[in-house]
């Protein structure tokens, strides 16, 4: 007999589709009396589970979740508008500054480090106080969604 037992696989393997369980694993099972006696504690545990009665579930799970969501509201034109006008800003802003990229470094090399510290610090401001904002935001909408 060796001194390493089955996993619970082997064992559950061998109680569940013993023609398909190793030659080892039976040869095992044969000498060990604890791994024997876990592979009857699973005999008698499949034996009961299918005796029970199956559970039906009565409610559907979508359904009750998408009740407890606040109505979403439609995109009104506005949204619309304001989405182009970001959209065709981004596109002034972009397209210039890739056509003159090499003048745009120029002209950062001549504007005092204090000043681009400046606006660096200002946009990193911004960015965290709207970061705040948002994470605020959406620890709200998730307290709508507790089912308690």
């Amino acid at each position: 007999m060796n001194h390493h037992h089955l996993s619970d696989t082997d064992i559950q393997e061998y109680v569940l589709h013993r023609e398909n369980c190793r030659q080892e694993a039976i040869a095992h099972l044969d000498a060990c009396d604890l791994c024997m006696r876990k592979a009857a504690n699973y005999s008698l545990l499949i034996e009961a589970m299918a005796l029970m009665p199956a559970t039906a579930v009565d409610m559907e799970t979508t359904a009750s979740i998408m009740a407890r969501l606040p109505a979403g509201r439609r995109r009104s034109r506005r949204d619309s508008v304001l989405v182009c006008l970001l959209a065709m800003a981004g596109g002034v802003i972009v397209v210039p500054g890739y056509l003159f990229r090499r003048s745009f470094l120029q002209v950062l090399e001549n504007v005092p480090a204090l000043l681009l510290c400046l606006v660096v610090a200002a946009s990193l401001v911004i960015l965290l106080f709207r970061g705040r904002a948002l994470l605020k935001h959406y620890q709200r909408r998730m307290k709508m969604l507790e089912f308690s």
